[in-house]
């Protein structure tokens, strides 16, 4: 399975122990004790702090772009379609990387199972929202854990969503395997993708669980995705608008993107979002299926589901009434 991203991701809370003894008070420069004379260590600490801070949850980092979220949940789904057969066992995995972690957010039953540094992160917390305190009035290490903790909650809040697309319901997989690293908040999880409001609350009760399927039909090529027969004339009319978008390659027997990257991308997925409202392309296929269909059958082409929905003006005044006359 591909674990790049992921890996990159988890990556983000190596440093929450150093947060939390920072926190008890090894202060001057918030660097003394055992940290005081490892300047290397004291560096690494300090830029992951700052790379932190520059996270955003809907954008991903400003200047690192691998650490989207976006990207983190294509990957994910990737393998989602790929090892169908093992989900259960992917996302228990997933989940049991955070065992570690997750104790530096969450109220603790038994303090004293912990260690100083996790206690003080969650008395942070505590203290945090009961003084209502701005962010930026925050230490740096104050920032990292208010980032990480919003991070790691949209994190477990998506992934159970897109579990819930392929029937797979992590509360009931979490009392499988002995695990407790997540809790559901339906509105939470509805507010962020609203695309599975609706299965949320069929599968709420573990009774409708078992009553209820979500169907999902597995879509890789153009073939799986229109509806009329002749569906290649809609492909070949990006070849021969104005300027091109695809060109047939003969080689790899497959159409290639040859258009702007910044500024014609978006063309293609807007033409195919257009053919799916006129019916050309089946309207129950979503738009991560749609994208990763143009990401396999384009050459030189790959696009996420999120970006699907992006509007391009670009579309609107070159291609549409060429392509729509």
């Amino acid at each position: 399975m591909e674990k790049k991203i992921f890996n990159e991701f988890v990556s983000l809370f190596n440093s929450l122990s150093s947060a939390g003894h920072l926190l008890i008070g090894y202060d001057n420069m918030r660097f003394n004790g055992e940290l005081a004379n490892d300047k290397k260590q004291q560096n690494e600490i300090k830029e992951q702090f700052k790379l932190a801070d520059e996270l955003s949850v809907t954008d991903g980092l400003k200047n690192a772009e691998s650490f989207s979220l976006n990207k983190l949940f294509d990957e994910i789904e990737d393998n989602f379609y790929k090892h169908k057969d093992c989900i259960d066992i992917y996302v228990a995995m997933m989940l049991r990387i955070f065992i570690d972690i997750v104790p530096y957010y969450k109220k603790l039953e038994n303090e004293s199972r912990y260690g100083e540094s996790i206690i003080h992160c969650i008395n942070f917390f505590d203290n945090f929202y009961k003084m209502g305190k701005s962010y930026n009035s925050c230490s740096v290490e104050q920032r990292y854990l208010l980032k990480t903790r919003e991070l790691l909650h949209f994190f477990k809040t998506g992934l159970d969503a897109l579990c819930l697309n392929f029937n797979v319901d992590i509360m009931e997989l979490q009392r499988n395997v002995g695990l407790d690293i997540y809790h559901r908040e339906t509105a939470s999880t509805c507010a962020i993708y609203n695309e599975y409001k609706k299965q949320l609350n069929e599968i709420w009760t573990k009774e409708n669980y078992k009553e209820k399927t979500i169907q999902h039909n597995e879509c890789y090529t153009f073939a799986d995705i229109f509806t009329v027969k002749d569906w290649d004339k809609y492909i070949r009319a990006l070849t021969e608008c104005t300027p091109r978008l695809l060109e047939y390659d003969k080689i790899h027997n497959a159409y290639k993107f040859v258009g702007n990257e910044k500024k014609e991308k978006g063309c293609i997925a807007q033409y195919f979002k257009q053919l799916k409202m006129k019916g050309i392309i089946n309207n129950n296929i979503n738009r991560n299926e749609l994208a990763r269909v143009l990401s396999n059958c384009l050459l030189n082409y790959k696009i996420s589901g999120a970006s699907i929905d992006n509007e391009s003006e670009q579309y609107k005044k070159i291609y549409e009434k060429q392509l729509f006359n």
